[in-house]
């Protein structure tokens, strides 16, 4: 009688064998990786860019008597702090921008020093737009805003360094991805960061609400070319390597060099165009 073997169909390759390891073992690595970037993000986005928007504004209060009574662009009085105004700063200056930030940062992170001064330096040069613009009515409602621009700065600046710093902190606190439990919660904060992705990422190339509009492209385009050699690295990851390669590293600091250069380029003359 003929043997039989149930295990003549076809077999998988090796590189498909791999594939398949590497989605189990680096997957929930990546996706803890995404995790721990974003909550890092939405804290540092409430409570620096929240509450401590609400101390520039006062700051702002101090230097500027004279706008007292003015309104700002969104209708708000000068002068004027009231519990619906703060808790608007908290989550649409504070929370939300958290989360808008929380890709750019991913993105970012596997190619700059983890130094809070230079992630600090860098979220000002990127991000410093969404404060200082030139299509902000507000600056124009007071006399002399220089130093109001260098708080705004400043507030960013330190955003940045507080995110690079809780990033190292909640990596080394949060559970490590070899358990099903922490890896389900780390999937869906991952699900759920992919629909700031568009905001993150493209937010450059929004155009503002008047005709002094300057969005930043050549940042945006920088930032998109990082976020793909970022992808193109998690790929290679589940592939089964372990470094990336004298090209991603070079391809993914130099786009990302390009986004913080583009985004001062661009900050200055904005600035130039509000003073």
């Amino acid at each position: 009688m003929a043997e039989v073997h149930p295990d003549n169909g076809p077999k998988d390759t090796p590189a498909v064998v791999v594939s398949r390891r590497g989605m189990q073992d680096v997957g929930p690595q990546i996706f803890r990786e995404i995790a721990v970037g974003g909550i890092a993000s939405l804290i540092s986005g409430t409570v620096i860019l929240g509450l401590g928007g609400r101390l520039v504004m006062f700051l702002s209060r101090l230097l500027h008597p004279e706008a007292i009574g003015r309104f700002t662009e969104n209708g708000n009085e000068v002068g004027v702090f009231t519990v619906e105004g703060t808790v608007g700063l908290l989550l649409f200056g504070g929370v939300a921008s958290g989360l808008i930030a929380a890709p750019v940062w991913v993105v970012m992170k596997p190619w700059i020093p983890r130094k809070s001064a230079v992630v600090g330096f860098g979220a000002a040069a990127i991000g410093g737009f969404q404060l200082v613009s030139s299509d902000n009515r507000d600056f124009d409602i007071l006399d002399g805003p220089a130093l109001d621009i260098v708080l705004l700065l400043a507030l960013v600046f330190l955003f940045g360094a507080v995110l690079s710093a809780l990033d190292r902190l909640l990596d080394g606190k949060l559970p490590r991805s070899d358990r099903a439990g922490p890896v389900v919660v780390y999937g869906l904060i991952t699900a759920v960061g992919l629909i700031f992705v568009p905001l993150g990422l493209l937010l450059q190339f929004m155009p503002g609400f008047d005709e002094r509009a300057f969005p930043p492209i050549w940042t945006g385009v920088f930032v998109c070319a990082t976020a793909l050699v970022t992808i193109w690295w998690w790929i290679d990851r589940i592939r089964g390597k372990t470094e990336p390669s004298l090209v991603q590293r070079r391809l993914g600091s130099g786009f990302a060099a390009a986004s913080a250069l583009a985004g001062l380029i661009h900050l200055t003359l904005e600035v130039n165009r509000i003073l």
